[in-house]
């Protein structure tokens, strides 16, 4: 999983102002979660209703809200 894969299938919900994958500092893989942020919250909304519990690559995919 990179950034990139994870910036094209969100931005089918709408434009992405942002995505940090979580790592681990010292073998730099990823820790399986991300942080995806929208440039308006309805896009968000549509991304938690829409995306939420889908297969993305084999792993479900569990979305919620952060701040």
């Amino acid at each position: 999983m990179s950034e990139v894969h994870l910036y094209d299938l969100f931005q089918s919900v709408g434009p992405v102002a942002s995505v940090h994958l979580c790592r681990n500092f010292a073998t730099r893989r990823s820790l399986g979660y991300a942080y995806v942020n929208f440039h308006r919250m309805e896009d968000a909304e549509r991304a938690l209703e829409t995306m939420n519990y889908t297969n993305i690559r084999g792993r479900q995919c569990r979305i919620s809200w952060a701040q």
